[in-house]
């Protein structure tokens, strides 16, 4: 079944025999699970056409009689703009944390090409583990730690479990931010990753009691925690700023603390 799908999309491929010499790929994009997303761009005039995709390990010829050479096949519609998406797969047998890269060519074709097109190689993405703390005795809810590349889009999260945290992303600068229910952000500017990394430790202590979430420590959460103060049922779950089952004279002191504080943002530096 496998080897009739693959010949039905090579034929795909090469029906075509006009030249369509200006479409255009975009990088490749491995997440921090090695899986990428690539998108192509046919033109306007080739839209809602059928298009087939192929990434083969190793080689730079087709070849039924190998299929285990191949790792990764698709077909998908391009849409009113001519834009092709395969998205999230992966390279069979490198995963992320491989020392071993593996390298295949992708291929794609179809209506516009003469032929199955080269459109590169992939690479396994062997990734970067950044690992770090969070410490935060005032409010001990779990916190998001989020990843975010230079055009401000989301690479990866991890939840800092018992305060320490683990994340896999490629090479580059990235801003980190450090987030909890409760709790202002904390956020590092320029963190370079080339390699293995242990970030500094985030004290969030100071940034608990943002209860309205809003970006500051003032009188709106004042109120809120008032309202819920010595309630069986709590209006908003974060007036219990310790998170130990209800709101009471530990909450106010930790508010009244960090009053007027507010969302931290500094550049990062080793």
């Amino acid at each position: 079944m496998k080897k009739l799908i693959l010949m039905a999309l090579v034929v795909v491929m090469v029906m075509s025999m006009a030249v369509f010499a200006s479409a255009e790929t975009t990088a490749y994009q491995p997440d921090n699970n090695g899986k990428y997303t690539v998108t192509y761009n046919v033109g306007e005039a080739n839209k809602n056409e059928m298009y087939g995709f192929v990434v083969i390990k190793g080689t730079d010829v087709i070849d039924l009689d190998n299929i285990d050479d191949y790792v990764y096949i698709d077909q998908a519609t391009a849409d009113e703009n001519g834009n092709i998406t395969f998205a999230n797969f992966g390279l069979k047998g490198a995963l992320p944390s491989d020392d071993a890269f593996v390298e295949s060519t992708a291929y794609i074709g179809g209506k516009g090409f003469d032929g199955a097109e080269n459109i590169g190689v992939l690479v396994a993405d062997s990734g970067c583990v950044v690992t770090g703390a969070v410490t935060d005795t005032n409010n001990p809810r779990t916190a998001t730690v989020t990843f975010k590349d230079a055009q401000d889009v989301t690479v990866a999260t991890a939840q800092a479990t018992n305060g320490a945290f683990s994340v896999e992303v490629g090479e580059g600068t990235y801003t980190v931010v450090f987030t909890k229910g409760g709790s202002l952000s904390h956020t590092y500017t320029g963190v370079v990753v080339d390699g293995d990394e242990v970030l500094k430790t985030v004290n969030m202590g100071p940034l608990a009691g943002n209860i309205n979430g809003i970006g500051g420590i003032n009188l709106a959460d004042l109120s809120i925690l008032t309202v819920d103060y010595e309630q069986s049922e709590l209006a908003n779950e974060y007036a219990d700023i310790n998170n130990i089952g209800g709101v009471n004279l530990t909450d106010l002191a930790i508010l009244a603390q960090n009053y007027e504080n507010v969302n931290v943002s500094e550049a990062y530096a080793n």
